[in-house]
């Protein structure tokens, strides 16, 4: 996990520098969402899901609400080689309701697969 908020923090930083105005960010940790579960997939990609009810990262980064059904999703951050042009932080954040929670995990595969292709998505 560690390394992943490296990358975010590395490409936001780069997006803060370039920014007309440059800006500062405050750090990212992932202690702001203690009730989250995180797998790292890689140092450039995070699947999560976000308990029903509470606050974090799929509520944070999303315009979804705290509610009685958790949020999965998955994040990845560009690399550096991208350049700019390509640089980006991409985030998928589900929320269905309990019929359709196998259709959900098989969202964020089919995301996370398309992500880790060689031509990208």
């Amino acid at each position: 996990m560690r390394g992943y908020i490296q990358s975010v923090e590395s490409y936001y930083q780069g997006v803060a520098r370039q920014a007309p105005r440059p800006f500062t960010l405050p750090p990212i940790t992932v202690e702001q969402f203690p009730w989250d579960m995180a797998h790292s997939i890689s140092d450039r990609m995070v699947e999560f899901v976000t308990p029903a009810n509470h606050e974090g990262y799929g509520t944070s980064g999303s315009v979804l609400a705290r509610w009685s059904r958790p949020i999965e999703g998955i994040s990845t951050v560009s690399p550096p080689s991208a350049g700019m042009a390509g640089a980006g932080l991409y985030e998928v954040f589900v929320r269905l309701p309990a019929r359709d929670d196998v259709l959900a995990g098989a969202i964020i595969r089919l995301e996370e697969d398309c992500l880790q292709s060689e031509g990208g998505c």
